[in-house]
């Protein structure tokens, strides 16, 4: 195989490779990465006796029996608002609109199975606050299950029954792999992938309407939120029923490709980005992925939306790839933030987090770890196809660190911040391709879409191969990539130009 075929297979399986990772979890970028890119702090770690002090009023309004519900109508010029200054509002569900099973029997504290949804047979944990202590409607938590988890092990996890224990109604639906990328939650997908509709988002709707038919829910102080996958698809719901939502904590997850197409504008929100600090990491299949660069990526997005604020958080020593234990805090933060009061007007006036972690409300940004850039050559379709790799991947946070042994083996040489892509270019230079090899090498640097941060940036490198190999089975360049990567289980939701090619 010659050196040109050998450099872009590799290059390709690196694409594949990386997306089925991808959406998998975890975080790795250089340990002082965060420290140079946070904004200063104008929120220092102190610890939880200091954080419940600063939101005893709001935890008593909205958590003892005297004054639920009782808040008059705020008028058409309320002015400055405050948390109790937002009513309790019963969520409107009726019975009738819940799978059989559930019309005349109401879900119960505990597991819940047998739930219809979009055809499908789903089951979802139930935690409800202790009506002697907690009456009229009641915040609800929906938290999402991470990968090789249900809701019921995630609601442990995560410790939901703290919210239930302050009052909240806390759903935790289980995952059924329905997921087009990453399995676990329908979530993700390709900008061409739009269509189908998705039953995880109907499972959403189905779920908390009939709980609210059934239990009085406050139809504005509705929270989501999940770690890992259950991340991922957090990001995914508030982008999607944030008219209903009044915030979210989406914590180690992706944000890329989870956005509805055509776009949706934001509505009132106030949203949580956190993640377990420089080393969050997952690691599965041998394949590691770091959610620094995503983190960043879904401050960025939410704190740009006119109608939504965003604080961050993060481990600080890093604790890994964890959802963070600051629970009570996080429940403090969501209850000052109900329907129509994010905080957008610069009110966040955010208490210190508990020790062992920090915050901000400024968005938090990331620069690349690598700056790669291969040497001039006479064989400039050699320089110009390691530059591209190097582009759309070694100086890609997202991905490369799932793919660093495929860089390695296509030359580049990875050493700390000292990134050689000579290695790249001497091995495509070593062979002459074929004309098919050379016609296929052409059409894919000719692309016109720029690699970028995050799996999106990354897609015009694996549309580069969609398109320039479509047809082209006198390619071995083509077809030996397409051979490596249908290996791979997530690769036909992705290359399906390598579908039709080998069938």
């Amino acid at each position: 195989m010659n050196t040109v075929t050998r450099t872009l297979k590799n290059a390709f399986l690196l694409t594949l490779i990386f997306l089925a990772a991808s959406c998998s979890e975890t975080s790795n970028t250089k340990s002082d990465s965060r420290n140079q890119n946070q904004p200063d702090l104008n929120i220092v770690e102190n610890n939880k006796s200091d954080m419940s002090q600063g939101s005893k009023d709001t935890s008593r309004d909205l958590n003892s029996k005297t004054d639920v519900g009782q808040v008059e109508d705020m008028g058409t010029d309320p002015g400055p608002l405050r948390p109790e200054d937002v009513p309790s509002v019963k969520l409107d569900h009726q019975t009738s609109e819940c799978p059989a099973g559930y019309v005349n029997q109401a879900p119960k504290n505990g597991l819940n199975d047998n739930f219809k949804s979009a055809n499908k047979t789903r089951d979802f944990i139930l935690l409800l606050p202790d009506p002697t202590i907690f009456e009229g409607p009641r915040p609800l938590f929906v938290g999402f299950n991470g990968t090789s988890e249900n809701g019921s092990s995630f609601s442990r996890r995560a410790l939901l029954s703290e919210f239930a224990e302050r009052g909240f109604i806390v759903i935790a639906p289980s995952s059924i792999g329905a997921g087009r990328i990453w399995p676990p939650w329908d979530d993700m997908r390709r900008p061409d992938d739009h269509g189908a509709a998705n039953v995880d988002i109907q499972f959403f709707d189905d779920v908390v309407g009939c709980v609210a038919a059934h239990h009085e829910i406050d139809k504005n102080r509705i929270y989501v939120g999940g770690h890992s996958a259950g991340g991922i698809f957090t990001n995914a719901v508030l982008q999607r029923r944030s008219k209903l939502i009044a915030g979210g904590i989406t914590a180690s997850g992706l944000f890329d490709l989870t956005a509805p197409i055509p776009s949706q504008p934001l509505d009132d929100m106030f949203v949580m980005v956190t993640w377990g600090g420089d080393r969050d990491l997952y690691t599965g299949g041998g394949i590691s992925i770091s959610f620094v660069e995503q983190a960043a990526q879904a401050s960025e997005f939410y704190d740009a939306h006119p109608k939504t604020s965003e604080l961050n958080c993060q481990a600080d020593p890093s604790l890994g790839h964890k959802w963070l234990d600051m629970n009570s805090w996080f429940i403090d933060r969501l209850l000052e933030h109900p329907k129509g009061l994010p905080g957008k007007d610069g009110t966040l006036n955010v208490p210190s987090p508990p020790a062992g972690f920090t915050c901000q409300d400024a968005p938090f940004s990331h620069q690349p770890t690598f700056d790669v850039s291969c040497p001039v050559v006479n064989a400039k379709a050699c320089q110009d196809l390691c530059q591209m790799t190097a582009d759309c991947i070694v100086e890609n946070d997202t991905v490369n660190l799932p793919l660093r042994p495929q860089l390695e083996q296509l030359g580049f040489a990875l050493n700390g911040a000292n990134i050689s892509c000579g290695g790249c270019v001497s091995q495509c230079e070593s062979a002459a391709p074929t004309q098919a090899n050379l016609d296929a090498a052409e059409c894919i640097l000719s692309s016109k879409n720029q690699c970028g941060p995050g799996l999106e940036g990354f897609l015009p490198y694996a549309d580069a191969i969609n398109t320039c190999c479509a047809g082209r089975d006198d390619s071995s360049l083509c077809t030996s990539f397409c051979d490596v990567f249908l290996t791979n289980p997530i690769a036909p939701s992705l290359l399906p130009t390598c579908v039709a090619l080998r069938r």
